[in-house]
């Protein structure tokens, strides 16, 4: 079986659900974008081109997959399942996370009981008990990043880049160390090594979803608008904090639960 994707990263880290269900090729390049109403375009292109940095950094953690037969970045000369077409369905269901509209966009039945299974898989190297990201967008002035770096800076590692690093020690006023890595298979494993990973919107949110680790997530979103941001998850095993919630107290509770867990 041939799928195509388009790109952008996280986007592929989610359909990398569907594509669990058969097995097959994975095709990336951008010759082949979907076409969608004008008024949604936003949702129809990725933000940045998939290039070949994009495709290196991946491919570790794609070819790690046991049901990824080929990675490869180039057009397909046939595609059984075209991974773009979960766009022309994005606001049509409320109630589905977005790695299982790519399940439904190739046509295979939606298991909403599912939501604890992983469908990345990858060692575990631990380094820190907590992993966390922060990248410059969607962020909540109300999440807790500066309480939970005073009680945890010991215990937290930093997994974005050196600038993002930067920003995110300058912005909690706390060190906090750096994970200097190459791919994402990597990091993979440290985010599958620590007992509770703290980030916004990234891949690397998506990565820590996709192996189902216990989660402390920074939501832009407010409650009313779950439906366009929020349904991307499965919440088995994540506390959301929206711009909505003010309480610290169970944030750090949270935090420390999942820590108890293990």
């Amino acid at each position: 079986m041939n799928f195509y994707h388009s790109g952008e990263i996280g986007d592929i880290l989610y359909s990398l659900k569907a594509i669990q269900r058969v097995g097959g090729h994975l095709y990336v390049n951008r010759d082949l974008l979907v076409n969608v109403d004008l008024k949604r375009q936003r949702w129809a292109w990725p933000n940045k081109p998939f290039d070949v940095n994009h495709f290196n950094f991946l491919s570790p953690l794609i070819n790690k997959q046991s049901y990824i037969k080929s990675f490869q970045m180039q057009t397909p000369e046939s595609i059984d399942y075209n991974l773009n077409d979960f766009r022309k369905t994005i606001f049509e269901y409320e109630d589905i996370n977005f790695a299982d509209l790519f399940v439904k966009s190739c046509n295979f039945n939606v298991d909403k009981n599912d939501g604890h299974k992983p469908w990345i898989y990858c060692d575990s190297n631990y380094k820190k008990r907590i992993s966390v990201i922060r990248v410059k967008r969607r962020n909540n002035p109300n999440f807790p990043w500066k309480t939970i770096a005073r009680t945890y800076h010991s215990e937290m590692l930093f997994l974005g880049t050196k600038q993002e690093h930067e920003d995110f020690t300058n912005f909690v006023k706390y060190d906090v160390e750096h994970f200097d890595n190459s791919n994402l298979l990597e990091i993979s494993e440290v985010i599958n090594g620590s007992s509770v990973f703290i980030g916004n919107c990234t891949s690397l949110t998506v990565c820590a979803e996709a192996l189902k680790k216990n989660m402390i997530y920074e939501s832009e979103a407010t409650r009313s608008q779950y439906r366009y941001y929020l349904h991307e998850f499965n919440r088995f095993n994540r506390h959301n904090v929206d711009p909505d919630d003010n309480n610290v107290r169970l944030t750090m509770e949270k935090i420390e639960q999942f820590l108890n867990a293990g």
